[in-house]
């Protein structure tokens, strides 16, 4: 068993959004992952290891946001990538 990519990618946007949006005080607004660029897989995650979460914002606008990501156990690189976000009001939900 293995952490799948997709969830290592996942993490890294809910991560670098939510960085921004409390740098921002944003309350009551989330980040969208709108595109991946460059994504590079270099080591399995396994069951017991600890995922750490790294990300630089590149380009932020009032909407769009651009992080380049990492995720790393002990050092050793397991995924990176160039993230965008699309940053929005929560609607309420009825």
């Amino acid at each position: 068993p293995v952490l799948p990519g997709v969830i290592i990618m996942e993490a890294l946007a809910q991560a670098a959004s939510f960085c921004i949006l409390v740098e921002r005080g944003a309350e009551g607004s989330i980040g969208f992952l709108t595109g991946i660029d460059g994504a590079k897989f270099r080591r399995q995650v396994e069951p017991g290891e600890t995922l750490t979460l790294k990300g630089r914002i590149v380009k932020s606008s009032s909407r769009l946001c651009v992080a380049e990501v990492e995720a790393s156990v002990d050092g050793q690189l397991c995924a990176s990538a160039t993230q965008k976000y699309v940053l929005a009001k929560a609607e309420a939900q009825a």
